[in-house]
């Protein structure tokens, strides 16, 4: 090894012999950081090339891969143990093949399925990988030769390579640009990053100077290091710096001011694979990351597992299952022992061995056990896989849920959770692009403490109207006060006029700096409207503004911006002849009504969410301010105003009225420091303020637009520190946030700007509705308190007085948000008291008795007026409150916040977002990074837990007043109102209990989340909830391609949930209800043969008839279950109480499984007995054959086929012709394929089927079996229908009635009155009756959301 390669590697930190194998006992590679040599191969040996691998196998891992990846499921591993015992003749009894055949083909399909799958990852890698690439190479590969171009695969791309990309290139891997087509002292290119975050503007890169100056053949020979931060998955960050000789890397570590400082390399330098290269000729760059390594490839991780309640509901109950099978099996089992050894001596003809090995104990529970292996459906994960993907395509194809706006519909990007859907209790939500349409208008402005634009709060007749607006029809924009667009003009003439021709007043000055701020203070790209075209048609983008320069028609400038904020601020400032022109590196061109100012870029302060504002610092290159440098920050008020003249913060004075130079006739901004600047600062701010509390009031997103002047000495001097900062490859963040601080600093405060941001299409209704599903809300929104106040007053969210009060949560330390936590609960303890409440909801009734009396007769009058109305509770707590209140009593808030239906968390950050659904979600744990979760619990509290819900489901299931028995169950809709309506004074007891609870590390996922949001600051809270819900909006897709289903608008909302995720509950509980019956029932018939056997462990039906029976036989009709539907869509959007019973887990529970198994229980009864006691009399059938078990089990087994069959019929609400097919066809074919079983001569079926065919004692003993079974049923439903109706089977009443109408008071109210005295059903009913009597007189006077038109009883 060389002295230079061992030099290199100690320069990254491995041992001299650790890439050459010299060193066995090398630790792994814990580098923080990576240094790339360029065209130095040998150096860059250690990293991987750039072969992309996404699939999970090869063809020789596959099956070995394959097969243990499924045996890992406890089903699988169950079913294979059951396998490979029978493959021992002494211990089954039944062929091997009855369980080996079904789950050969279950893995099969799995199998398939993967392989499928991966055959198209493996596709996708392959493209990838040979797509051509242009790289510098040595010329015939000779070393010493010079460098050329060549092409090569991407798969060959190494770190340190030189890339030469063109237009319209994708990047192959991660690397630096070093130099573009563009002219200028920095190289500007544009890439468009849809493939990353799915926004389609374009965004910037920019060249280092010293590289960009280098010609093309320098470039090829180019040796410059590059130490990087080591392979991450941060896409937006890149702490690099790159030095140009490698000797200097050395030399800079020892002793840093002995050579050249390093050039420091951000996200701004990076271009990241995936990625594709926009209006640029052409760029050369330099490869960091290839492979599996770049940023896109470390972001691709496996999607969380994610267990849906009813999945966790089903394994609970497989588990209950094969305990009883193992209690059932060796109980049986050790009875047959004893029977065996009592009767040894007097049954000589069954051979019992005189002595017996201790083994022999086991044979006969063994053979029971596999006897009875079928109790688990062996078919159960792969239906519920197929109905699940199922409900995924319902989705996928559900025009209802298609936008013809952005031509894109609804997607389900997980296909195994839609179940969650139908048990939502929580909402999160974001409010720009979520609640919002985030298309920004720019509205009004405050400038110098003057307003401008016609102010109109909003009316109460306005806030509730469907399409949400909060303008008066005489509403004024600022872009249209002639006032505002003359003070520009004035003060833009001024500032060009000679010295005393013209002057302007402060005001004029202080306009036009605002809206010169707006047009230099951005990122917006500007483009020619034919780029901008070429870009939408290739890529789908609509440009729909257009904004012209001087001299150039409408049409021909475009502005492509990755924040609508920033869109609507540079288009108001073009509105007022301050446009953007052009954008060429670091040089920004403007029109200042007419004339043009060019601005040097000199520093970016970038946004982030925690600075929650962006600065520049420019100099003039040509316009009045030639030479003058200023900083130039727009941001949020909390964030800028202390950072402002006339406020705490040290000073630093602006004149806003430049003076005149007589040298030179242009304007220039004095430096020097004016007290009297001072005090007309804090004379703005104080009349900017309840300026600002005014546009929030409105629901208007507000912005402060601030500047200062800088002088060259402290630039230069700032500059050397922010230098430093950028070259840190540590802790870069921190020291860039201290550095960007100190100049950000004695800001003279222009101003405010206030954009509209309009709700989306019927969000109020569709929140109305989804908390009349007994869902609630809660908001998660980075603006501040009074607007957060009006957009969840607007959209329904918050209920104004007297039904509704706002709790607003204050404080700065935990003692101080502590009493204010206590006190509100204390407060919600005394309203929700018996007495306050009957006093609240006389009070609100009383108000709107006019309004009734005027809309309905004195029968529904007086069914409205009788139920109480409980104030609805509604919290609301800042950013900096939330922290606290997390961190220190986490505990307290939730209890809190669970008493309210909605809770606002206001000017938070994306990782609070995603704790306070953690919050909800472990009932009172907080991760602290993302990730983590809740300490699992110990075996002994897990052992405590489950005799404590055991007994509390006993007790549910014993009485007859059990929150089990009613539709709405504990925890759901009306119960949990009837909770927060009973007396409370046990509140502080409840809470000591769950503080307890929480402090033993008792946290359990109980509550069902559902988060949705727009943007990439949603990302991690649509993460972190059970179901991620991303809507495809104008911030991009990361949102969407983050979450487990995409909608294009918040509306989708509702149908998802109380359609699709209802239906798909209530579908898949059915499926797994039945699935367990059909294989207990099959099971039990064998063990009630058991009894009449000996206990002999002898299986009743033979090996055919099992191996088909739960795959082939029952196994297809209940697939096409997926297709039923309880009631219809009309009904479920009338009545969205309907939601409260999945919700609940009311259709999937103990009760409705013990149900199940008592049906499970009679119906073998029936089919065994039935069986045996008519062909008990007989000895042969009609044509002498004679009788033996093979025949008398047919005969069972074909009944028993006709009994599923009859269940599956009967429980099916809907019938379309593909379950006419699966269900009668069913029958078809289960004759013809035992009539083929018939014709093998080698099966125990021979000729049987033809001899039972044409034995009327046979059809009629199917018949008998097929009544006894299924005639219970349908009186049982008959009863509940008539005297005992759950809310379901009124709407289903009411759907078959001839009336014409949806009645709902005249159909209930019989069943109220005929229900028995006591019934739990009978009171639902009447309190259901009493709400639907309530809505329709809602509906008479206009307040409830408009019906579909359609009758549903036409």
């Amino acid at each position: 090894m060389s002295f230079v390669q061992r030099s290199w590697r100690r320069l990254r930190g491995l041992p001299a012999a650790a890439e050459s194998g010299e060193d066995d006992d090398s630790a792994a590679d814990q580098r923080p950081t990576r240094v790339v040599a360029a065209n130095q191969a040998a150096l860059n040996a250690g990293f991987p090339d750039n072969r992309i691998v996404n699939s999970k196998y090869t063809l020789f891992t596959f099956i070995p891969f394959n097969l243990y990846e499924q045996f890992s499921r406890f089903m699988n591993r169950y079913f294979l143990l059951i396998a490979i015992l029978q493959l021992f003749p002494t211990l089954t009894p039944v062929n091997p093949l009855t369980t080996w055949v079904p789950l050969i083909f279950i893995v099969a399909i799995s199998a398939a399925k993967e392989a499928v799958d991966d055959r198209l990852r493996h596709i996708a890698d392959a493209r990838a990988n040979s797509r051509p690439v242009t790289v510098a190479r040595l010329e015939g590969g000779v070393e010493g030769a010079p460098r050329v171009w060549q092409t090569i695969k991407a798969s060959d791309i190494h770190v340190g390579d030189i890339i030469y990309l063109e237009n319209e290139n994708e990047l192959p891997c991660d690397a630096v640009v070093l130099k573009t087509s563009a002219e200028g002292a920095e190289g500007l290119c544009y890439i468009q990053t849809a493939n990353l975050d799915g926004e389609t503007d374009l965004k910037t890169r920019l060249s280092l100077k010293d590289t960009h100056a280098m010609s093309e053949e320098a470039l090829l020979a180019f040796t410059g290091v590059v130490e990087c931060a080591a392979p991450n998955p941060e896409v937006y960050r890149f702490d690099s710096r790159l030095f140009t000789d490698i000797r200097h890397l050395n030399a800079y570590r020892s002793s840093p001011h002995s050579v050249p400082a390093p050039a420091s390399l951000s996200s701004a330098q990076l271009l990241l694979q995936g990625t594709h290269l926009r209006n640029t000729a052409w760029a050369i760059a330099l490869a960091v990351y290839t492979g599996n390594e770049t940023k896109l490839g470390m972001n691709k991780t496996a999607p969380p597992i994610k267990w849906t309640k009813l999945d966790q509901s089903v394994n609970a109950v497989s588990a209950f299952v094969f305990c009883l099978q193992l209690l059932l099996s060796f109980s049986f089992g050790f009875g047959g022992d004893v029977v065996d050894e009592q009767e040894s001596h007097e049954a000589w003809y069954l051979l019992v061995p005189a002595v017996r090995d201790w083994y022999d104990w086991f044979v006969i529970p063994l053979r029971m056990l596999l006897l009875l292996s079928l109790m688990i459906p062996i078919s159960l994960k792969v239906t519920m896989d197929i109905c699940k993907y199922s409900y995924a395509v319902f989705i996928d194809w559900d025009l209802a849920l298609w936008d013809d706006r952005q031509n894109i519909g609804a997607h389900a990007t997980s296909t195994a959770i839609s179940e969650d859907l139908g048990q939502i209790e929580y909402i999160f939500t974001d409010k720009t692009g979520t609640l919002t349409e985030n298309v920004m208008e720019f509205k009004f402005c405050t400038i110098h403490g003057s307003t401008y634009g016609s102010l109109s709060m909003p009316s109460t007749e306005h806030a509730n109207v469907p399409q949400h607006s909060t303008w008066s029809d005489g509403e004024l924009s600022a872009l249209d006060d002639e006032r505002l667009k003359a003070m520009v003009a004035e003060a833009a003439s001024a500032s060009l006029s000679p010295r005393g021709s013209m002057s302007a007043s402060a005001d004029a000055f202080a306009a036009l700096s605002f809206f010169r701020v707006l047009a230099v203070c951005h990122t917006v790209v500007p483009a020619t409207s034919m780029q901008a075209h070429q870009h939408a048609r290739s890529h789908g983008a609509a440009f729909e503004h257009h904004v012209s320069a001087p001299g150039q028609d409408e049409s021909e400038l475009v502005y492509q911006a990755s924040s609508p904020d920033e869109e609507a601020l540079v288009k108001a400032a073009a509105k007022m002849r301050i446009k953007l022109l052009r954008r060429e590196g670091s040089i920004v061109t403007i029109s200042v009504c007419g004339s043009v100012e060019k601005y040097e870029i000199l520093a970016v302060l970038e946004f982030s969410s925690d600075r929650k504002r962006m600065s520049v610092v420019v100099r003039g290159v040509e316009g009045p301010l030639t030479q003058k440098l200023f900083l130039f920050t727009k941001g949020a008020d909390d964030t800028v105003l202390p950072r402002c003249l006339g406020t705490d913060s040290a000073a630093v004075g602006l004149n806003l009225e430049p003076s005149i130079s007589a040298d030179s006739g242009e304007a220039a901004a004095s430096t020097a420091f004016d007290p009297s600047a001072v005090l007309g600062a804090a004379r703005v701010i104080n009349a900017t303020r309840p300026q600002l509390e005014t546009y929030a009031q409105l629901g208007l997103r507000t912005l402060c637009i601030a500047q200062r002047p800088v002088s060259e000495a402290e630039f230069a001097e700032w500059q050397k520190q922010l230098l430093a900062a950028k070259s840190a490859m540590q802790d870069r963040d921190r020291q860039l946030a201290a550095c960007y601080a100190q100049i950000e600093q004695g800001l003279a405060l222009l101003g405010a700007s206030a954009i509209e941001d309009k709700l989306q299409d019927q969000v109020p209704q569709t929140i109305s509705m989804l908390r009349q599903a007994g869902i609630r809300f809660w908001m998660l929104t980075g603006d501040k308190y009074a607007t957060a106040v009006q957009i969840a007053t607007s959209c329904n969210l918050m209920t104004p007085a007297p039904h509704g009060e706002l709790l607003p949560v204050r404080g700065t330390t935990a003692e101080q948000v502590r009493a204010s936590v206590q006190e509100h609960l204390l407060h919600v303890q005394r309203m929700l008291s018996p007495e306050n409440r009957h006093s609240a909801a006389l009070y609100a009734n009383s108000e709107e008795e006019t309004h009734r009396r005027s809309a309905s007769d004195a029968g529904r009058e007086s069914h409205s007026r009788s139920q109480p109305l409980p104030i609805q509770f509604s919290v609301i707590i800042e950013g900096s409150t939330l922290r606290v209140a997390l961190e220190a009593l986490p505990e307290l808030f939730l209890q809190l916040s669970l008493q309210a239906h909605t809770v606002i968390c206001c000017r938070v950050t994306p990782q609070q977002k995603a704790q306070v659904v953690a919050l909800v979600k472990y009932d009172g744990f907080v991760p602290a990074s993302p990730g983590d979760t809740p300490p699992p619990l110990s075996w002994s509290e897990r052992i405590s837990e489950g005799i404590s819900e055991g007994w509390q489901t006993l007790r549910s299931c014993c009485s007859s007043t059990g929150a089990s028995d009613t539709p709405f169950g504990a925890g759901s809709g009306f119960s949990r109102l009837r909770e927060e309506e009973s007396d409370s004074s046990d509140l502080d007891a409840r809470f000591a209990n769950h503080q307890r609870a929480v402090s033993r590390g008792t946290r359990r996922t109980t509550r069902v989340t559902l988060a949705i949001g727009d943007g990439g600051n949603d990302v991690s809270m649509i993460q972190e909830a059970h179901i991620g819900i991303g809507i495809n909006g104008k911030e991009g897709l990361q949102a969407a391609r983050a979450a487990d289903y995409s909608v294009p608008f918040f509306k989708a909302l509702r149908r998802l949930v109380l359609i699709h995720g209802r239906y798909s509950y209530n579908r898949t509980s059915f499926v797994a209800l039945y699935s367990f019956h059909k294989s207990i029932y099959i099971a039990l018939i064998q063990l009630m043969f058991a009894f009449l056997s000996g206990f002999s462990g002898a299986s009743f039906f033979n090996s055919i008839s099992l191996t088909f029976y739960n795959i082939l036989f029952t196994g297809i009709p209940v697939i096409f279950y997926i297709f039923d539907r309880d009631v219809e869509e009309e009904s479920v959007m009338t009545f969205p109480e309907l939601y409260l019973w999945s919700q609940g887990g009311h259709a999937f529970h103990v009760r409705i499984f013990m149900r199940w198994m008592v049906r499970a229980l009679y119906q073998a009864a029936v089919t065994l007995f039935f069986t045996l006691g008519i062909y008990n009399a007989q000895f042969a059938l009609h044509d002498g054959t004679l009788l033996d078990q093979e025949t008398i089990s047919l005969v069972a087994y074909t009944a028993a086929i006709f009994v599923q069959i009859g269940n599956v019929a009967l429980e099916t609400h809907t019938f379309t012709w593909l379950n006419h097919l699966a269900i009668w066809g069913q029958l078809a074919a289960v004759f013809v394929l035992f009539a083929l079983a018939s014709l093998v001569p080698t099966l125990s079926m021979y000729s049987l089927m033809f001899k039972l065919f044409s034995d009327p004692v046979y059809w009629l003993t199917v018949l008998l079996i097929t009544v006894a079974c299924l005639f219970p049923l349908v009186i049982f439903r008959a009863y509940a229908l008539g005297f005992n109706p759950n809310p379901v089977e009124m709407v289903q009443l009411m759907q078959r009635s001839n009336s014409g109408r949806l009645d709902a008071h005249r159909v209930l109210e019989p069943f109220a009155a005929r229900g028995p005295t006591g019934s739990v059903y009978s009171a639902t009913s009447r309190v259901y009756t009493t709400y639907a009597a309530t809505q329709m007189t809602r509906e008479s006077i206009g307040h409830r959301p408009a019906s579909p038109s359609t009758p549903l009883l036409a």
